[in-house]
């Protein structure tokens, strides 16, 4: 059984959908794997083998021109990392759009001040698509030599308004600002990611990525980035010298990539037919989930159907979690994204919450919670 399907809370069946896995569960190619011993590690921090598998993935074949990062921590760690480059090299703010990862003040605060991370003013931060339109309304001085975090398709959401995300990183790279493209769910979407992780990579921005989401392995930690090697060379000359980058990928890590990212006997990449079998199974459960929340009055917001993350809105309840948790379902509240968010804005956030996709085999489940007779 996967480990979020249910659990016993004070007497009640708790539906959690509040983590952010695959509802698909672990990549089943995992499975053949054989643990080998973890007592090792890496001696070259830059693991250029699945370093390799990584750009082979995402289809960046005769490159030399970028360098693949792996941390312990997911993707999380990797952007923590990767900010910490940025402020080096002199990169001043971090800018993102509202209600997007909101641990990325974190690390705005870890390697600079709070006053460094910005939210990008929009008339409605629950559309992605006109918060992310909002960037291209953004003045010269607000983007040259600043970072723009993206999330890609955004937290909470799973929206991914393609076309615009695109629009938004020509006009950084053109206004001298850098890019920072977060593809935890893109995944799901693997050729519009593909296409955006290209255009970043041209303008020297960098992709962080993780296998907790689509692959189904949070437990892994495993995050990485692509980045231009560039930017890497000019770190290492005003580098520290007590300031060592936390970049390392262990045996088990390295296993793990070479198992879901070297092509099988028939040449296929276990990670990316297991994406395509989980986004096809997505699609179907996140239909069945419009009809549901249907016939209990709810509304989902912008998303992409193939992603397994959406914001559902109740105008009529204060604390939408709450609601949810007394029918028995575990979801998370965009109170937790309140930092992200102007605080003149902050007393509606109780009445949106961000869900998981439920499993195919707890689909009913969720249905009989959510509508009792």
């Amino acid at each position: 059984m996967n480990s979020y399907l249910t659990s016993k809370q004070k007497n009640k069946i708790i539906l959690d959908l509040g983590l952010a896995n695959n509802p698909c569960g672990a990549n089943p190619a995992i499975l053949k794997y054989k643990n080998p011993d973890l007592s090792h590690y890496q001696k070259d921090i830059y693991s250029k083998v699945p370093g390799n598998l990584i750009k082979e993935y995402w289809s960046i074949k005769n490159d030399d021109e970028t360098q693949v990062l792996f941390n312990h921590n997911g993707s999380y760690g990797m952007g923590d990392e990767i900010c910490r480059i940025l402020f080096k090299l002199g990169y001043k703010d971090v800018y993102a759009r509202a209600l997007s990862f909101p641990n990325v003040y974190q690390w705005v605060i870890r390697h600079a001040e709070s006053e460094r991370y910005k939210i990008i003013e929009s008339k409605n931060i629950y559309s992605p698509s006109l918060s992310t339109e909002s960037i291209l309304k953004l003045k010269y001085r607000k983007i040259k030599n600043n970072i723009f975090y993206i999330d890609y398709p955004q937290n909470p959401f799973g929206a991914d308004c393609t076309l615009k995300v695109a629009q938004a990183v020509d006009y950084i790279s053109n206004n001298g600002g850098i890019i920072l493209l977060d593809v935890a769910f893109g995944e799901y979407i693997y050729l519009k990611t593909l296409s955006l992780i290209r255009k970043v990579l041209k303008t020297k921005g960098v992709v962080i990525g993780t296998l907790s989401k689509a692959q189904g392995l949070p437990a892994s930690r495993i995050g990485y980035a692509i980045i231009s090697k560039k930017l890497l060379i000019e770190y290492k000359k005003i580098d520290i010298d007590n300031d060592r980058l936390l970049l390392d990928l262990s045996q088990m890590g390295v296993s793990i990539i070479k198992c879901l990212f070297s092509p099988n006997k028939i040449k296929n990449i276990p990670a990316k037919e297991y994406v395509k079998k989980s986004a096809r199974s997505i699609r179907a459960l996140n239909s069945q989930l419009d009809k549901i929340f249907t016939q209990s009055g709810l509304l989902t917001l912008e998303h992409n159907p193939n992603i397994p993350i959406r914001v559902v809105y109740s105008k009529n309840t204060e604390d939408l979690q709450h609601w949810f948790e007394i029918k028995g379902i575990k979801t998370e509240s965009l109170r937790d994204y309140s930092v992200t968010v102007p605080k003149t804005l902050h007393h509606e956030l109780g009445h949106y919450v961000r869900l998981l996709t439920p499993q195919v085999e707890s689909i009913q489940l969720f249905k009989s919670l959510l509508i009792k007779p």
